[in-house]
């Protein structure tokens, strides 16, 4: 039986062969394991790519930094909404409450922005 035509091959590799022990406390242990899992790599990937002088990035920055560029977007967004109201008079005639609580929420994005830095 042959298997699916469209499976990608992946380049043959020489096994690796040579392994290296180590004795951590546990704390270190824990670490090392919860650092590994930060960056998506297995506990294997993370300490060779430490030991060989890689900064493995963690995921969870990728995350933050993109969840930062939508809460940016969205204040764009909403500025130029409230611009909009701001310049045209007749527009802002019985909006009041419409522009108060575009500028909440752009109160609100700025506070989200803030809390996102701040986990960086």
């Amino acid at each position: 039986m042959v298997g699916p035509a469209h499976k990608k091959q992946r380049p043959i590799q020489p096994r690796r062969q040579k392994k290296i022990r180590s004795y951590v406390y546990p704390d270190e242990y824990e670490q090392i394991v919860t650092n590994a899992r930060l960056a998506n790599m297995s506990l294997s990937m993370f300490l060779r790519q430490v030991a060989i002088g890689m900064q493995p990035k963690a995921t969870i920055d990728q995350r933050v930094i993109g969840d930062m560029g939508k809460i940016a977007a969205d204040l764009n967004r909403l500025g130029g909404l409230l611009k909009l109201w701001l310049t045209d008079e007749t527009r802002r005639i019985g909006q009041e409450q419409d522009i108060r609580q575009t500028l909440t929420q752009i109160e609100s994005f700025v506070d989200e922005l803030r809390a996102s830095l701040k986990r960086l």
